[in-house]
Order: C-alpha cells, then structure tokens, then sequence
C-alpha cells in the first residue's frame, strides 16, 4: 500500500514525458515539412515565372541549373516536366533565331511550331504547372 501514491506518481510523470515527446515529434515534423515547402515552393515560382515569359532570342538556361535540385525536392515527374519546358524554350529561342536572321521574319514552316510553343507555354503557365506541383504544395496533406 505505501508504494501506490509513488507508482501512480511515476506513472503520471511518465505520461506526461510522453506526452511531450510526442509533442516534439510533431513540432519538428511540421517544421520539416515548412522547410521543405519553402525549398519546393521556390522552384515552383522560377518555373512559373519561366513558363510565363519564355526567352526570346538568346536561351535562358536559369531552369536547367534548377533541375538537379528539382529531382531531389519533388521526383522524376516534376524534373521532366522542367526539362521539357527547357526544350521547348530552345526550340522557340531558335526560331526566334532564325526569324532575326530574315529580318524579323517568321519563315512559314515555323509558324505552326511557333504557334504550338506559345500556347503551349501559356497554357502551362496558367494551369498545367499549378497541376504539376501543386500535389507536392498541398498544405492538407501535412496533417
């Protein structure tokens, strides 16, 4: 009878320490997940920003440089995504290449290509790359 008072003592200090642990734990999860959103949200914005005002004329290879880090932060989906708006950007630097060369002056055969990348990009900028990463952006699934 005398060691109840101390085991039920030890017991409610005990829960308690647990209770802070796991406290702790979820602390540092969530600022796990904050560092990670900014480091993520970052390359999003840049892609953004990209998407929405492609290079004329000269290449802009600021999304290249960003695609190794890309691939740690959000996967292979979101990289090849970066790439291939890279490629696309190239495409369309070079055609605006060709057409400085005449003057100023879209060769036929480009227009429909030219045609394709522009929309493409704005299409992309407005929704497909809010698609491509906002699963990895969502604040709900942090819960």
């Amino acid at each position: 009878m005398k060691g109840i008072p101390t085991a039920i003592a030890a017991l409610f200090v005990g829960l308690l320490a647990a209770y802070v642990a796991y406290q702790n734990y979820k602390v540092g999860r969530a600022k796990l997940n904050l560092d990670l959103f900014e480091k993520r949200y970052g390359i999003f914005e840049k892609t953004w920003a990209f998407l929405s005002s492609p290079p004329a004329g000269l290449f802009d290879s600021s999304l290249d440089n960003l695609i190794p880090q890309a691939s740690f932060l959000f996967g292979h989906e979101v990289a090849e995504y970066m790439r291939k708006a890279s490629r696309n950007a190239s495409e369309l630097a070079n055609i605006d290449i060709r057409a400085q060369a005449r003057g100023n002056v879209i060769a036929p055969e480009d227009i429909p290509r030219i045609t394709e990348l522009q929309t493409w990009f704005i299409t992309e900028a407005t929704v497909g790359v809010k698609e491509v990463f906002g699963h990895y952006l969502d604040f709900s699934a942090w819960r």
